[in-house]
């Protein structure tokens, strides 16, 4: 997960690894982007999230470029042996990500169950829209937690929200270009580094569990390296209120 001190090896660990690339991507893009404008950019993001070309070329451009970083995102993950296929895909490319803002969504919860309500009306969506709502909140709007012993990703799980049209999305969706991509990179270099090391299926977790067991570790011990192994990838504590998980984020970011 992370050496301790270079003695223990040459391999710095996941976290390190994985927070070096994802610095790397993010300043090859923040160089890329240096010469938009903010009206460019938020004309890009407005489109790519509208699943439309933009009118501009600047924008045009701004949109070329964070395809191209997706596509780079998406080859650096097949090489570290993150099984991707074609899930997240669109055409070929892809997709730009969906990254739902979930304060807008807390403050506007009647609008964002009026929405969901037509699919369900329609037979689009079969589940409980207050659940979705809640779901999202509590992942601080990622479609996509499942709570295993690997960090989750969008390119490699099906999109969920899907049947969802750009248009009836867009409302909710988080507006600053940065914050999404930077939020993206982050889950692309985690997941990669992860399989890396532990296998994309987490398999070599797993055996250094069972090496664990056979060599005397406690249930109870094992179950506290599960749940450190929870803290590390991001998924411990996905079944928090998300009332009591936003205050006490806000606190800690107060207290910071």
């Amino acid at each position: 997960m992370k050496l301790k001190t270079t003695s223990e090896g040459d391999d710095p660990g996941y976290l390190p690894a994985a927070r070096s690339e994802r610095s790397r991507l993010m300043n090859r893009l923040a160089k890329d982007l240096k010469p938009y404008s903010e009206t460019a950019l938020n004309e890009a993001l407005e489109a790519m999230q509208n699943g439309t070309t933009p009118t501009s070329l600047a924008a045009r451009n701004v949109a070329a470029k964070v395809q191209t970083q997706l596509q780079d995102a998406l080859r650096y993950m097949q090489a570290a042996g993150v099984r991707v296929s074609k899930l997240g895909m669109e055409d070929g490319v892809p997709y730009f990500p969906r990254a739902w803002d979930a304060a807008y969504i807390s403050s506007h919860q009647r609008q964002f169950l009026a929405m969901i309500e037509k699919y369900v009306q329609s037979g689009e969506f079969k589940g409980d829209p207050r659940k979705l709502m809640q779901q999202l909140m509590v992942t601080d709007g990622a479609e996509f937690n499942v709570e295993t012993d690997m960090p989750g990703m969008q390119h490699t799980k099906t999109r969920t929200l899907k049947f969802i049209s750009h248009s009836d999305a867009a409302q909710f969706m988080r507006k600053d270009l940065f914050e999404i991509m930077d939020s993206y990179l982050t889950q692309a270099t985690r997941r990669a580094e992860w399989a890396r090391r532990f296998g994309d299926d987490g398999s070599g977790v797993t055996l250094l569990l069972q090496r664990a067991a056979t060599e005397g570790a406690t249930p109870d011990q094992i179950d506290t390296a599960r749940k450190f192994i929870r803290s590390v990838d991001g998924t411990l504590g996905d079944t928090i209120n998300p009332t009591a998980r936003r205050m006490m984020g806000n606190v800690i970011v107060y207290q910071n």
